[in-house]
């Protein structure tokens, strides 16, 4: 016969991601046979004595030990209060000025040459009048008109179209023309006025609505819609577009969508094999281009135009983990990082031939301070040309479609 006997060993680690628990295991493997001789006989039994007096002495030694304390005592809550957890990180929701004093106490907010000039903004767009009515570039609007009297009441409004109501049909945005004024606005945005003469229901047909926007179901949409416009004495309703039309432009959104979601520029300064970037330098270099820190932990070229694109012209991150720059580890001369990467969404920039041109300076100005190599988003030698001609191609093909970069539908959209 033969007698295993398996000792396990448990080591724990922890690791950004959480606890790692890895195991090594020792074996002792006695073997026994039926013996031949009363020699080989005698020492097979010595062996199992030898077994025994340690299974004794083990449970002696357990059977001493005092009663392990309650899991009540012992257990702690597995519930973390996500707040707490935050802070513990120096994370959190903070608004900009609370960014800034973050900052301020630790580090200086600006940096030791100002060069903020290598940095062209765009021009800022024209100022329009705010439009809050349906955005058919992204939505598949049905209108409803007023009955003889002319007014519909928001308060009947929002109790025919109610939440349970909207989410059978596709959670479709309420627009009303407000009778005073003329002006389109969200029917259940607060402040808003209380008499319409003009309702329109908005149906996102964007690729991550609630569900597939088929012809026919579509078509239940408008039933849907019929049915509670009388209710509310509308005169009649209308659809812009044939349902069957609103599919295949719907399909279309997905499909340019999926082409574009995630169509960046890319620029990464890396460091020389074997280095790293020191985290008061960056800060004191990026600083000096006039970057903002902030948002996500990272830094960012502001955008002034609230009308046209992101907050930010384009962001600087790290692939270095965790990926940001907390200003604790930075003031303490913890954070190193070897590589920034330079990038912006070329959908949702305001501007991505100027904002390109900013970024390509900033980085070509970090490489100068930190130094390092420029290198694109594949990891090959930077040529700016070729990521010139990228961007030109990506905006040429949004504008034909419908969607310029940075506007309020493609912002929508994307």
């Amino acid at each position: 016969m033969s007698l295993r006997v398996d000792v396990l060993f448990f080591l724990r680690g922890c690791n950004r991601r959480g606890w790692r628990a890895s195991s090594l295991l020792g074996t002792a493997l006695v073997e026994t046979r039926t013996p031949r001789s009363f020699s080989t006989m005698k020492y097979g039994l010595v062996v199992i004595l030898v077994i025994c007096a340690a299974g004794l002495m083990y449970w002696l030694k357990r059977k001493n030990q005092p009663a392990p304390e309650s899991a009540d005592a012992k257990t702690p809550s597995p519930y973390v209060d996500p707040k707490d957890w935050l802070d513990s990180r120096n994370l959190g929701i903070r608004t900009a000025s609370q960014a800034d004093e973050r900052a301020a106490r630790l580090l200086p907010m600006k940096g030791t040459e100002d060069v903020s000039s290598l940095l062209v903004r765009p021009k800022l767009a024209p100022e329009e009048e705010p439009d809050y009515g349906p955005r058919e570039a992204v939505e598949w609007v049905i209108d409803i008109a007023a009955g003889h009297d002319g007014v519909f009441k928001r308060s009947q409004i929002l109790a025919v179209f109610d939440r349970s109501w909207r989410e059978k049909n596709g959670l479709p945005t309420i627009y009303g023309r407000a009778t005073a004024d003329k002006k389109w606005t969200y029917v259940d945005a607060a402040g808003v006025p209380d008499d319409y003469d003009q309702l329109a229901l908005g149906v996102d047909l964007k690729p991550d609505c609630p569900e597939p926007l088929t012809e026919s179901r579509l078509n239940e949409i408008v039933r849907a819609t019929e049915a509670a416009a009388k209710r509310l004495g509308a005169a009649s309703t209308k659809t812009r577009l044939p349902a069957k039309v609103a599919a295949d432009r719907a399909r279309e959104l997905d499909a340019l969508l999926r082409e574009h979601e995630d169509a960046r520029a890319v620029v990464l300064l890396a460091a020389p094999e074997g280095k790293t970037f020191d985290g008061k330098t960056i800060w004191d270099a990026l600083m000096s281009l006039g970057l903002r820190w902030g948002d996500m932990d990272e830094f960012h070229w502001e955008n002034n135009d609230r009308s046209r694109g992101d907050d930010h012209l384009f962001s600087v991150s790290s692939s270095t983990e965790p990926g940001y720059f907390l200003p604790e580890e930075i003031a303490a001369g913890r954070l190193h990082v070897s590589n920034l990467v330079f990038d912006f969404s070329i959908p949702r920039s305001a501007d991505p031939k100027v904002v390109l041109e900013g970024m390509l300076a900033a980085a070509t100005y970090a490489q100068k301070r930190l130094g390092g190599a420029l290198v694109d988003g594949e990891g090959g030698d930077l040529n700016p040309d070729v990521l010139r001609n990228q961007v030109a191609n990506i905006t040429a093909r949004l504008t034909k479609a419908g969607f310029p970069p940075g506007h309020d539908a493609t912002m929508r959209l994307f």
